[in-house]
């Protein structure tokens, strides 16, 4: 049984449901959503709340950016294969799913996203995060943890970071808040939203189970070309996001952003390891 992190979809969108991608600086998602992810989230079976349009299942979303540490390097459209050495900064990472990804529903897709359900696991990286009670239901909420906590509720930052780690092997990775998605326009849409981060990193990244994706690094204007052209297989949530923004607008959040410091992994994958991880080269 697998219990997930929900928010009533009442509470969250109080003043408005936003329908798309909701681009966000960092104090105003703290304003708009942060605070009631935070306060009025719970864990409820997941079963219940795939059938369930009240409640949003909040799903932390990576958008991974290679950031390289030379920016004398050339500015290069083309796309770098697996095992080649990005030329330009920044590069996005695409993934495909393979069938033995575990999402059948996905199989086939390209994402430029990485991101899952946040889970009763997180609670340990999150220290005022919700207990999960014996009925499976239960609001969160702690007096020694500020409702703000930062920009982004811990428990959804360290969601964030669990997915991350848990489908990569990266040195180091910055998280950079940029808004909220919202699809309500189809059947899963409609009981999930987005927190969406820029996860900008440096050095080797390997991709952990090669058996169930495949990746390469390319440009932002070249992943919304592949987007716009016939038969485009990306993922609903990545679509929105490529044409939410530019290539300048991921350009400069790149160079305007410090370097990385080294990231905090969480329990959950701490001393992981990978057998064979397959390489995608990152400056």
């Amino acid at each position: 049984m697998e219990f997930v992190y929900v928010v009533r979809r009442s509470d969250l969108f109080e003043r408005d449901c936003p329908q798309g991608f909701l681009r966000l600086s960092t104090a105003d998602f703290a304003s708009r959503y942060g605070k009631s992810i935070h306060d009025l989230g719970f864990f409820v079976e997941r079963r219940h709340a795939e059938r369930d349009s009240s409640l949003k299942q909040v799903i932390p979303y990576c958008v991974t950016i290679s950031v390289p540490a030379n920016e004398s390097q050339r500015n290069d459209e083309t796309t770098s294969a697996l095992g080649d050495a990005p030329t330009i900064e920044p590069r996005i990472l695409c993934l495909r799913r393979l069938p033995k990804q575990g999402e059948t529903r996905l199989h086939g897709k390209r994402s430029i996203g990485i991101g899952g359900h946040i889970n009763p696991v997180d609670r340990a990286a999150a220290p005022g995060a919700p207990e999960v009670p014996s009925n499976g239901h239960a609001p969160s909420g702690h007096p020694n943890v500020p409702s703000s906590a930062g920009s982004v509720p811990p428990i959804v930052q360290d969601g964030a970071l669990r997915e991350l780690f848990e489908e990569l092997d990266c040195d180091r990775a910055q998280l950079v808040p940029v808004g909220i998605l919202n699809d309500d326009s189809t059947p899963v849409g409609s009981v999930h939203v987005g927190v969406v981060f820029f996860a900008l990193v440096q050095g080797e990244t390997t991709i952990r189970e090669q058996e169930a994706m495949e990746g390469e690094w390319s440009t932002w204007k070249a992943l919304q070309r592949q987007a716009d052209a016939p038969g485009a297989t990306f993922e609903s949530w990545s679509s929105l996001l490529l044409r939410a923004f530019t290539a300048e607008d991921v350009r400069n959040l790149a160079r305007e952003s410090a370097a990385p410091p080294p990231s905090r992994r969480h329990p959950a994958v701490s001393g992981s390891s990978a057998p064979s991880p397959r390489t995608v080269a990152a400056p």
